[in-house]
C-alpha cells in the first residue's frame, strides 16, 4: 500500500511537470504565434502565415500547432484567391454582357432607323380609293405594289366602268377570265385609257404618271420596268439553279401558274412553283384581256410605241418563260394588269 502511494505521487508530479513544460514555450515561439494570431484575425493571412512558419522553426515551440495555423492560413489564402478570381470573372462577364447589350442596342437602333428610312421610302402597305389594301415590296431602289391593282375608281373618286368590249378611247376594267371571284387574288385588268386617265405617254424614270394609281404612286414607264429587270438580273440569289438571267421564277408568285406538263425544266415558271417569288414581287398570272388566266402575267407601262401611238410597252412573264421577262408592244385596246410604283 505504501509503495502504491509513492508511485501515484511520482506520476502526478511527472504529469504536472510535463504540463508546465508544454505551456512554457520559448519567447520566439510565443511571440511569433501571437503576431500570427493578430494578423490572422485582421485577415492578413499571408503575413500571419509568415509568422507561423517562423514559430514552427523556433526551438521550444509546438511545431504541430504552428503547422495547423499554417494550414488554416493556406485555406484562407486559397479561398481569397478563388473569391478574387470569381469576382474578376463576374466583373468580366458583366462587362462583356454590358458590351453585348450596348452592341445589341446599337444594332437595334440602326435597324430601327433603317426601317424608318425604308418605311419613308416604301411603307408596308398602300390603300386605294375603294379601300383595298396592297402589300408592297422594296426591290433595288424601287418600291412596288406586291399585288395587282383592283380599284374601280381613280384616286379623286371618279369611277371606271366595267368593260364588255374593247375600246381605245373609253376607260374600262375587266375581270380575269371574266369572273368576279378572280379579282381578290388576281386583281383587275384595265385598258390603256383606264390606266393613263388624262396623262400622256411617258418614257421618263420615274414616269410622272399617276393615272389609275393611288396618290403618292404612279404607273411605271418602260424604263422603270427595265430598271427592275436589270436589278434582279444582276443578283445571283435570284437566278434559277444558279443560271444567270433565269429570273422569271424569282418574280412570279407561288400560286396560280399552270405547270408545263411534259416539260421537266424546273426553271419554267409553272414548274416547281414553291421555288418561285424570291424577290417578293408576287407576279400572278391574271392573263390578258379577260382570258388566259394561269398562263400570263402582263403589266402596262406608260411608254407608247407603234403606228400612231396605238401600242404600249408591257412587262410580261409567261408560264413557259425560262430566260427572263419580256417587254413586247401591246395594243392599247387590250386589258392587262397594273402595278404601281411609289413616287
Amino acid at each position: 500500500m505504501k509503495h502504491t502511494n509513492i508511485l501515484i505521487t511520482i506520476f502526478l508530479l511527472f504529469a504536472t511537470l510535463t504540463l508546465a513544460a508544454q505551456n512554457n514555450y520559448s519567447p520566439c515561439y510565443t511571440n511569433n504565434m501571437s503576431k500570427g494570431n493578430t494578423a490572422f484575425s485582421q485577415g492578413k493571412y499571408s503575413e500571419a502565415r509568415t509568422y507561423y512558419v517562423t514559430a514552427k522553426q523556433c526551438a521550444g515551440g509546438n511545431p504541430a500547432e504552428a503547422q495547423k495555423k499554417i494550414a488554416a492560413c493556406d485555406a484562407k489564402i486559397k479561398a481569397q484567391k478563388e473569391a478574387a478570381e470569381a469576382k474578376k470573372r463576374a466583373e468580366h462577364e458583366a462587362a462583356e454582357a454590358k458590351k453585348r447589350a450596348e452592341e445589341m442596342r446599337k444594332k437595334e437602333e440602326e435597324a430601327r432607323k433603317a426601317e424608318e428610312k425604308q418605311l419613308a421610302i416604301c411603307p408596308h402597305s398602300v390603300k386605294d380609293y375603294d379601300g383595298n389594301v396592297y402589300a408592297t415590296v422594296y426591290i433595288g431602289s424601287q418600291c412596288w405594289m406586291a399585288e395587282n391593282l383592283r380599284t374601280t375608281h381613280y384616286a379623286y373618286g371618279t369611277s371606271i366602268d366595267l368593260g364588255k368590249d374593247t375600246s381605245f378611247s373609253v376607260a374600262y376594267y375587266y375581270y380575269p377570265d371574266n369572273k368576279t371571284s378572280n379579282a381578290t387574288q388576281y386583281g383587275l385588268l384595265y385598258n390603256w385609257k383606264a390606266v393613263m386617265d388624262f396623262y400622256s405617254s411617258s418614257k421618263n424614270n420615274p414616269s410622272g404618271v399617276q393615272g389609275i394609281c393611288p396618290r403618292g404612286w404612279h404607273v411605271p414607264s418602260e424604263a422603270e420596268w427595265k430598271q427592275l429587270i436589270e436589278y434582279v438580273a444582276s443578283q445571283d440569289k435570284y437566278f434559277c439553279n444558279g443560271q444567270a438571267g433565269y429570273i422569271s421564277k424569282a418574280l412570279a408568285s407561288k400560286e396560280g401558274w399552270c405547270p408545263m406538263g411534259d416539260y421537266d425544266d424546273d426553271c419554267r415558271v409553272g414548274n416547281d412553283p414553291q421555288t418561285n417569288n424570291a424577290t417578293g414581287f408576287s407576279a400572278v398570272p391574271a392573263g390578258r384581256s379577260g382570258r388566259s388566266k394561269g398562263f400570263f402575267s402582263t403589266f402596262w407601262s406608260t411608254t407608247s410605241f407603234g403606228y400612231k401611238g396605238k401600242e404600249a410597252a408591257c412587262f410580261s412573264i409567261s408560264w413557259q418563260d425560262v430566260i427572263r421577262p419580256l417587254i413586247p408592244n401591246h395594243n392599247k385596246t387590250e386589258a392587262y394588269s397594273v402595278r404601281c410604283v411609289k413616287d
